[in-house]
């Protein structure tokens, strides 16, 4: 008998979330495992989806101007 593995809520859900985002072209695929598992165990961060939404965008505090 072939039974599924058992997968907890909170991993489908983030599986979901991920999907979608990378479906709308939010996110590359490549950048997501590490997020997917933070969304799951609920420890992603403000700076965390900022980051994984605009990789580009520089970091709290630092400015890329030079005035």
């Amino acid at each position: 008998m072939n039974e599924l593995p058992y997968k907890p809520p909170n991993d489908e859900l983030a599986a979901e979330i991920v999907n979608a985002l990378v479906k709308a072209g939010l996110v590359d695929r490549s950048r997501v495992e590490k997020a997917q598992n933070r969304i799951a165990t609920g420890t992603m961060k403000n700076e965390d989806w900022r980051l994984l939404l605009d990789p580009k965008r520089p970091k709290r505090g630092r400015s890329t101007d030079n005035a």
